[in-house]
Parts: C-alpha cells; structure tokens; sequence
C-alpha cells in the first residue's frame, strides 16, 4: 500500500493529502509543533506513513492536552498527519481524559489512532502491559461501539504470536476452539466418547445443540453419533485415498502472513527465526523475517457435508422410535445408511441389556433374621386386633386361592414360574383374585422384596416388569393366572 493512496474495508479508493500547516503552526502547543515539523523535516519527510506515525506516537508518547473540540472526525487508516490542528488537539484531549479514567464516546478514528499507538507499545513498559491496555480498551470501548471488537478481533490474536506472548492467551477465541477440535477428530479412535461429541458440537455449530433429539435423548444422540464417526473414519482409512477429515472439514496448508492488515503499522523485521505453537493444528514461524502460518483450513462446501451427515443420523433415530418431529434424510449412500442403522440397533441393544441389569434383585440372607424379626416388631405396633383376626379369615379365604383361579393352559411353558417361592405365588394369585394381601406381615415379608423377587425370576419369560409398586401389570394378568395353574 502506497502513502496517499489506500484501498479501505467499504471498497473504492480515496487519496489521502496532507495539509500544509506551516502557516498555523504557530498556534499549536510546542510538542505537537515539533512533531509535525518532524513530518517535514529531512529526517522524517522520506519514512512510511506507518513509521512516521511511529516515530510521531514516540515523541507524544507523554503529551497531554485540555482543547474542546465537539466535531465528528472521520478519516479511514487514521494518523496524526491526517487530522488538522483542531483534531489533532481534540484527539490528545480525548487520550488524556481516558488514560484518567473518564471515559467517553469519540469519533472512532481517534479511537483507531489510539489502538494503534497500543500495538506499538506507546506507553507501556513491554509487550505484556500493552496487550492488558489493548484488552481493556477493547472491552471498555465497546459499550459505545460494539463493532471495535470486530475490527479489533485479528490484530489482538496477531499481537500475541508477533511479540510471542504467552499462547494460552487465545485459548478462548473461537479459532483455537476450532483447532482443539479438529485435533480431537484427527485421533478419533483415542479420544473418549464425551470429548468426541464436544468436538462435534463444536464443529456443527448449532445443529446438533438446536436439536430437539439431542435436548430429549442426549445419550442416545451421543453414543450413535459418536459411533458412526468412527466406522465412517475407519471407511475412509481403510478403503480411500483420502481421510474422513479431508472429506468433511478440509486440509492442512502453508501460506505467507503480514500482521495488523488494515491497521497503521509498522513492522520491525525479527533478527531471529522462531516458532510459535497456538494449538496442534496452528503453528506460526519466522524464517528470514518473514512470517508463515501452518493452519488447518476449514472449507464452507465440505462443512455441508459433515452437517448433511449429521442431519442423516438425527434423521434416522427419530424415525426408529417414532419421534413426533421428524426432518428430512440427507444421505442414502448404502454404506452410510447401514451404518447408521447398526449403531442404532446398538444402542438399542445397549439399553435393553442396562434395563436387565436393573431390575436385577440381589438378596443378602445374613440379614434375613433381621428383617423378619424387625417386622414382627413393627406388626406389633402397627396392627389392632381386629385387623390381626381379619388377617386370620384372608388366611384362610386364601388356602383355596388356586381352586378360585381360571382353568390352567397345560401347554403353557412354566419355567419361570417353578421358580417362585410358595409365598410368591400366593401374593400373585392374591393380587389377581383381589383378595387382601396383609397376610405378608404375619410372615415378617416386605412387599417391595417380594415384587423385586418375582420381577426378577418372571423375566425370562415377559423380558419386561409384570409388577410395579405392588400392583400388577394388566397386559400380563391372562398369562400369570395360566401360569400360576400349571
């Protein structure tokens, strides 16, 4: 970019010309009088625009001024020799307030001017006090101008790798975070499930968060996603040419980068080579003064693609267990499709066997005398000696209990229910007659253990719960009654 001539953020060109202020000066107070006979000097009337600016920012590093100026100034890529006498003043007063602490709204080029002086380091004893300035100034400007941050978002990540400040300082910016999961993804097979599905979310930005699945069933979500990823990594790997991440993200690459595009700025060529690592997949070097940046570069068209899949997946579990909102199915490659549908079947298979394990009772019989004798002592205190004679009469309404039952299925396997305890099959029939079940305190039994027991051994033949909290299930009624007269 020539002096005079520059190409700004809204297209077109302008021509920058400097006024001749010879003649008024003399009016300027004495630093800034310097300064610009600095620009005109022999010493000075040769440099760049960004080196005079420097060398300027240099000598009213410390300047301080009190001037009243309520106009707008507008200038694109602003400098002092930009600004007459009357806004270069402004400015300075505007700089001093706010160095003070009172902070106020300014024409955003005088706001640029001083972002500029910052990644100079005007003012500041190092690197690292400019960047907590820079940070700050962002911050707090912000609220007057939300846009600074946007201007300002790629020469704060530039200032750390050109000074070499401490990496960690990017950590949260949105590219790192996109490194960190592109390195996720690039050893699927050895990152854990949790980390894996983070880094997919990462990636999709709001599709998979967005999801009415994910929010209802995200175990499911994660577990078939997260398995899918890894069978179509290892298609890709055993069977292409190029990797599943070529395919659905994009590619590492090399290429020359300036710092502070669009700022003024002027750059002091390095007298060392160096190496700056930001993250696994983000690596910045010098070599001979010049600056490279090996990155991973993330492609828009392949993006769809990974976002096509994911839809495919989400599309497919909704229509295996009848989600009332189902959304459209990107992908019919076979390959995929059977894919998909093996790691659903997975899941599924998966969650039956967890539910089996659950209802899984298991009984400590070492405490068994314990609880019938805690039993006797609570049905001691609890039952009045009408409800004690009327467990007496169910006692005995109950000694006919299989007598009162359905007639008997003979072809009815009845493994399952050999199984059962004679006081088991009691509390069963019991239930099935409707008769009272207060028997089961008298015999120091607890009903929530004899439901768990029957549960359990009737499991083999239902696959599902016949009892839940003493009360039967009504789909199984007909086969227990069959059951219980074999």
């Amino acid at each position: 970019m020539k002096d005079g001539l520059n190409n700004n953020s809204f297209g077109g060109y302008y021509r920058e010309e400097l006024i001749n202020l010879q003649s008024v000066d003399r009016d300027l107070p004495e630093p800034l009088k310097v300064a610009r006979d600095f620009a005109r000097s022999y010493d000075g009337k040769d440099l760049s625009r960004a080196h005079l600016f420097f060398k300027q920012a240099q000598m009213l590093a410390d300047y301080e001024d009190d001037f009243e100026y309520d106009k707008n100034v507008t200038r694109y890529y602003p400098t002092y020799q930009s600004l007459n006498n009357n806004e270069l003043r402004a400015y300075f007063s505007w700089r001093t307030k706010w160095r003070k602490g009172i902070k106020k709204e300014t024409s955003l080029s005088f706001a640029f001017i001083y972002i500029y002086e910052l990644i100079h380091l005007i003012e500041c004893a190092n690197a690292e006090e400019a960047y907590s300035k820079l940070t700050k100034f962002v911050r707090d400007y912000s609220i007057f101008d939300s846009y600074i941050e946007i201007y300002t978002e790629d020469w704060l990540k530039d200032f750390v790798v050109y000074y070499g400040l401490d990496p960690a300082l990017l950590l949260d910016t949105d590219e790192i975070q996109k490194d960190k999961a592109i390195s996720v993804l690039l050893n699927i097979h050895e990152s854990n499930d949790e980390d894996v599905f983070q880094a997919i979310s990462e990636l999709s930005g709001t599709t998979l968060s967005n999801s009415r699945l994910t929010k209802k069933y995200p175990d499911m979500m994660k577990t078939v996603v997260v398995g899918t990823l890894r069978r179509v990594a290892s298609h890709y790997a055993e069977k292409c040419q190029n990797s599943w991440i070529d395919r659905y993200f994009g590619y590492f690459w090399k290429k020359r980068v300036w710092f502070f595009q669009k700022a003024i700025f002027f750059y002091q060529k390095p007298t060392e080579d160096r190496e700056i690592e930001l993250s696994s997949s983000r690596r910045y070097s010098c070599i001979n003064g010049l600056w490279y940046l090996n990155e991973f570069q993330f492609v828009p068209e392949y993006r769809k693609r990974f976002l096509d899949l994911l839809r495919t997946i989400d599309s497919m579990i909704r229509k295996s267990i009848n989600f009332p909102h189902l959304i459209q199915q990107k992908i019919t490659t076979k390959w995929i499709v059977k894919t998909i549908e093996e790691e659903i079947q997975k899941w599924n298979d998966l969650t039956k066997r967890k539910e089996a394990r659950n209802r899984e009772v298991h009984f400590d019989l070492s405490k068994l005398g314990d609880i019938r004798s805690d039993s006797a002592e609570t049905r001691e205190k609890l039952l009045t000696e009408e409800e004690i004679e009327d467990n007496s009469m169910n006692s005995a309404e109950t000694k006919s209990y299989i007598s009162d039952s359905t007639e008997c299925d003979p072809s009815n396997d009845n493994i399952g229910f050999n199984l059962l305890s004679p006081q088991e099959k009691r509390y069963l029939q019991c239930l099935l007659n409707g008769t009272s079940v207060n028997w089961i305190i008298t015999e120091g039994l607890l009903p929530s253990l004899l439901c768990d027991s029957i549960n359990d051994k009737l499991f083999c033949l239902f696959e599902d719960t016949v009892l839940e909290d003493g009360v039967l299930i009504e789909d199984y009624t007909e086969e227990l009654k069959k059951g219980l007269c074999s």
